[in-house]
Formats: structure tokens, sequence, C-alpha cells
């Protein structure tokens, strides 16, 4: 199951972000997403990686990522992330 959590975005409308880009991406039953603001934080467990993209860039380039082993997907770290930035 994919999984979302607090997203204003679905997973129709996260496919046509990535496909608007020509980004070819696989969402799949081990994809995790979440969108706080204007980013969007993603991760595949295929791949050891959560990464972050800025939903207003045209290009749809990652801008960051982290392992994904130890990431905490709560909203509190997630904003600590982008503050950072």
């Amino acid at each position: 199951m994919i999984k979302q959590t607090d997203t204003g975005m679905d997973v129709k409308s996260l496919m046509n972000w990535f496909g608007n880009r020509d980004v070819d991406i696989k969402i799949g039953n081990r994809t995790k997403f979440k969108v706080v603001g204007t980013w969007l934080f993603i991760h595949n467990s295929a791949y050891k990686e959560v990464e972050l993209y800025a939903l207003g860039d045209n290009y749809g380039e990652c801008v960051n990522s982290w392992d994904a082993k130890d990431f905490n997907w709560k909203k509190a770290n997630l904003l600590n992330i982008i503050e950072e930035g």
C-alpha cells in the first residue's frame, strides 16, 4: 500500500507532477511521501534515501536527500529540515 501522510497531494497528482517534468518515477506499494507546504519528501523502500523536491520547481530535480534507515517522518522534523535548508 502506498503511504500518504498529511499530504494535500494524492498519488495521481504526484505522478502528474513528476510526469509534467519528464521525470520517470515508479510509485509502488513501497512508496511513502509527505507534502509539507511547497516541499515533497518521498521514499521508495527499494532505495536507501528519502528525497526532497521543491513543488514550485519546474525541473523536478531532487534538492536534498537523507538516509532512509532512521528518517523521522514527523511533521515537526520535516519543518525543521525545511527551515534549516
